[in-house]
């Protein structure tokens, strides 16, 4: 009978299986080791829970958003990650809105080089996002987690949240140089949690710099966040000669935003640096 309940046990990881994907791949690909896909969204469409997707080292330029939207859980998380700590770097700049013009507006279908939107236990790690609409952009999700992902000269926010969102985890996080042209810099910070609710996420170790409005926004943001162990610095500088520039420059924002919206909350801040 233990052997049976040892099987049993076992039984979930010993299905799981690995997807890797390459920039020399193939659309044919299996999605083994030897023969890799090229296409990042084809391995997160084929991928089930408890799966791990690994990206190979190099250059992927995709032509449209990357979407998730499947539900793992606590004990068959989906992964996506660099192999082997090898250098991975996802350039968006084929996508839509990488500029927007002046005061144009993006579709929500188009926002995030990883769009994530109803997704949950979903683990990302070691890999940079760059020239996108957003880096990232999260939505109406819970349960993730989020590690040594790098986010620079994206065309809004390198990394953001809005809406229910809840016990999700952004940590070692570098995210700099991102930049508004649609709205002179008023809007593109380095991490946002703003714009709804949802308790018990987590913001810790990261480096916001160089970005054309906040370090960190928590701009209409109704529940409290934890923001432990960062570093922000040199935010609202008019780097890219926007005019008239309308980046705020704020280090750590805890809040703000219209009257009707307004709510004070205590959020949780502690052993961070702004300058």
């Amino acid at each position: 009978m233990l052997f049976f309940k040892y099987i049993l046990a076992v039984l979930p990881a010993a299905l799981a299986k690995d997807i890797f994907v390459a920039p020399n791949g193939s659309s044919s690909g299996s999605g083994s080791s030897s023969s890799p896909l090229a296409d990042i969204q084809a391995a997160v469409n084929s991928a089930s829970a408890g799966d791990t997707i690994y990206l190979r080292k190099g250059i992927y330029r995709p032509s449209k958003n990357i979407h998730f939207t499947k539900k793992g859980s606590s004990s068959k998380p989906y992964t996506i990650r660099s192999y082997n700590n090898e250098e991975v770097i996802i350039d968006g700049d084929k996508m839509p809105g990488t500029p927007a013009a002046l005061g144009a507006s993006l579709a929500g279908k188009d926002r995030g080089i990883f769009h994530v939107e109803k997704a949950e236990y979903w683990r990302f790690i070691q890999i940079t996002l760059t020239k996108g609409p957003y880096g990232v952009y999260v939505k109406d999700s819970h349960n993730n987690y989020f590690e040594r992902l790098t986010t620079h000269s994206n065309y809004e926010t390198g990394f953001h949240m809005q809406n229910s969102i809840s016990n999700n985890e952004i940590v070692y996080l570098d995210t700099y140089n991102n930049a508004d042209p649609r709205s002179n810099g008023q809007n593109a910070d380095g991490m946002a949690i703003k714009e709804g609710s949802g308790a018990g996420n987590i913001i810790r170790g990261i480096r916001s710099y160089e970005n054309a409005d906040d370090g960190i926004d928590l701009y209409e943001f109704k529940s409290s966040v934890t923001i432990l162990d960062n570093i922000v610095f040199d935010n609202g500088m008019n780097r890219w000669n926007f005019n008239p520039y309308r980046g705020d420059g704020t280090g750590i924002k805890l809040g703000g935003g219209s009257p009707a919206n307004r709510v004070n909350v205590n959020h949780v801040a502690r052993n961070n640096f702004s300058f």
